[in-house]
């Protein structure tokens, strides 16, 4: 495209707190090594307290807005 790279930046959706960010990497793991460990957590209200109301969201995977997974790249036409 005639173009170089001059920044990326990584950014994420939620500015939470150390603690939420520590419960959305542990449910997170949970889910990838063994997802039906985390479903009966998620249902009596670990790290996402709406499912106690709505249990069958508790065997979809997490929601793991905190994680830097976005980002915007800077280019210089040449």
């Amino acid at each position: 495209m005639g173009c170089k790279e001059v920044q990326i930046k990584f950014f994420d959706h939620d500015k939470a707190s150390v603690i939420r960010r520590v419960k959305k990497i542990i449910a997170n793991t949970l889910y990838w090594v063994h997802p039906s460990i985390l479903g009966p957590l998620r249902k009596i209200g670990f790290v996402q307290k709406n499912l106690v109301r709505h249990s069958m969201l508790a065997e979809h995977p997490p929601g793991w807005a905190t994680a830097r997974d976005h980002f915007i790249v800077m280019l210089k036409k040449l």
